[in-house]
């Protein structure tokens, strides 16, 4: 692993182009996807205690409709597709510590306008602005960050004589607490999963940890592998998101117990929102409705 902002990465293998179809659930089961909705931009909002940005999340609209309705001083209804995208990178421009150059090869804008539009939100969002200064101020002066869940990061260069490393570690220090935190809910939710899975799905108490596998889905060796036995079992983590192998049966209850765990993972200042997809194969996926009703299993 050894993401230095604590997010589920492996080392070894950085292959990002992934033929998704090629990977099916077994014969009567289903994949579920489960993905946290803007949860760097929420926790953000969490930190950084700005009202007006903390309302938008709030009334669970388009959140980005939102922000660049604010930022731009329009109504919703004004906003082009064009100017929810603008928003949307300038917004997660300054999450990630970008500057107005960055920006301004993003937009294709000039260093004068992508400096003013950064400009314009934080004024927009003054509490952005507070948060940035805050963790950077905090990681001078202990020489670490902290994540939600308390994970630190050193950042050494922060009290670097070299500008250019002084501002590489000032723009990880506030990328670190976001992104950190991030990975800290998934993992929190990834294990209170488990543990209700064990729970509804009938794991026993005094069995051997083959057996506690055994009872919620995880194969143990090939001889374990009965794809005909209904089980519910965590494929992947990518970033946000978590993806499931379900039985047919279990699928509306799997569903909601993941939705909920994820969503109810820590109390923010902000709600947590997570959409569901499923599908036979991973590169088909479709969005889950309120009231999840898999699709019949293939034939086999």
């Amino acid at each position: 692993m050894g993401d230095p902002t604590f997010r589920v990465r492996p080392s070894s293998f950085m292959c990002k182009i992934i033929p998704r179809d090629f990977f099916m659930a077994a014969p009567g089961h289903i994949l579920i996807a489960a993905d946290y909705s803007q949860v760097e931009m929420r926790l953000m909002a969490h930190f950084s205690r700005d009202p007006g940005l903390q309302a938008l999340f709030k009334s669970g609209g388009d959140v980005f409709r939102g922000i660049a309705s604010r930022w731009r001083g329009v109504p919703e209804a004004a906003v082009t597709p064009e100017l929810r995208k603008a928003c949307k990178q300038v917004a997660y421009g300054i999450l990630y510590g970008a500057g107005p150059n960055a920006l301004r090869q993003e937009l294709g804008v000039s260093y004068q306008e992508a400096e003013r539009m950064q400009r314009r939100f934080l004024e927009t969002y003054p509490g952005v602005q507070d948060f940035i200064r805050r963790a950077k101020a905090e990681c001078r002066a202990r020489g670490y960050v902290e994540t939600l869940l308390g994970h630190r990061r050193y950042l050494p260069d922060i009290r670097s004589d070299r500008p250019a490393d002084r501002s590489r570690a000032e723009r990880q220090a506030v990328n670190t607490v976001c992104q950190g935190s991030g990975a800290d809910l998934l993992k929190l939710a990834m294990i209170n999963i488990h543990h209700k899975l064990r729970k509804v799905l009938h794991a026993h108490v005094g069995e051997s940890q083959h057996q506690r596998r055994r009872s919620i889905g995880f194969p143990v060796s090939a001889s374990d592998w009965d794809p005909q036995k209904p089980r519910c079992r965590l494929l992947l983590t990518i970033h946000d998101e978590l993806i499931y192998e379900v039985g047919i049966g279990d699928v509306k209850e799997v569903a909601k117990i993941i939705k909920e765990c994820m969503e109810g993972a820590v109390q923010l200042d902000v709600p947590l929102t997570v959409s569901l997809q499923y599908g036979r194969r991973w590169g088909s996926l479709r969005d889950a409705p309120d009231t999840f009703l898999p699709p019949p299993p293939a034939a086999a």
